[in-house]
């Protein structure tokens, strides 16, 4: 990730926080069946990380679908944009019969899909060597609604999570969420209590950086 940001976003400067999460996604990336949750504070720049994880997801395996979740429809077209723009200074140049800037393919010859999406989008017909969740809840408001996360866990468990494949090598089948803390309820809490019964996560905090003292 760290040569893909030196080449499209020269002005975005990894600090420790966003390093560690650059780290931490590209091994799940590069794993088999691989659950990652990036716990960070406000203003991280997670949500670049998250455009640029998925466009480094698609140099390294060319061959992989993927689909990125945001919180809303206006969020996904945000994100949508911005990884276009990260993948055509990549040099990714996308297929013709490509549907839309949400769902699209590279135009090399084993390009598979693409698909940025809101929370309250179906996946149906969509698949995931990766699946990217960029906190599918936008406001604690909604954190506190059990309507909202009630839907947001039952989306994961009968609809994002049936989505995942593997690749040609037998690879994939990894899911990268980034949950900032809003509530104990959340999906990140939930998923970490069915963690304790048997369904691995591996989580990691991302701590709060200061910039250092001018001394």
């Amino acid at each position: 990730i760290t040569a893909v940001v030196s080449e499209v976003e020269p002005n975005f400067v990894l600090d420790d926080a966003t390093a560690l999460m650059a780290q931490e996604i590209e091994r799940a990336v590069e794993g088999r069946g691989e659950r990652l949750m990036l716990v960070p504070h406000p203003r991280s720049g997670k949500s670049l990380l998250m455009s640029l994880g998925f466009i480094y997801s698609l140099l390294r395996h060319p061959d992989r679908p993927q689909i990125l979740i945001s919180a809303s429809q206006r969020l996904a077209v945000n994100h949508s944009k911005r990884i276009l723009q990260i993948a055509q200074r990549a040099g990714v140049k996308l297929h013709p019969k490509s549907r839309s800037t949400q769902e699209w393919q590279p135009a090399w010859a084993s390009g598979k899909t693409q698909a940025v999406i809101g929370r309250t989008t179906s996946c149906l017909g969509l698949g995931a060597a990766t699946l990217w969740i960029d906190d599918p809840v936008g406001s604690r408001a909604d954190s506190q609604s059990p309507t909202v996360m009630a839907d947001v866990v039952e989306r994961y468990g009968s609809d994002w999570i049936s989505r995942l494949q593997r690749d040609a090598n037998g690879n994939g089948e990894n899911v990268v969420l980034v949950n900032q803390r809003l509530s104990s309820t959340d999906l990140a809490g939930q998923l970490i209590s069915r963690a304790k019964k048997g369904q691995s996560w591996r989580v990691v905090h991302i701590p709060v950086t200061h910039p250092a003292d001018p001394a």
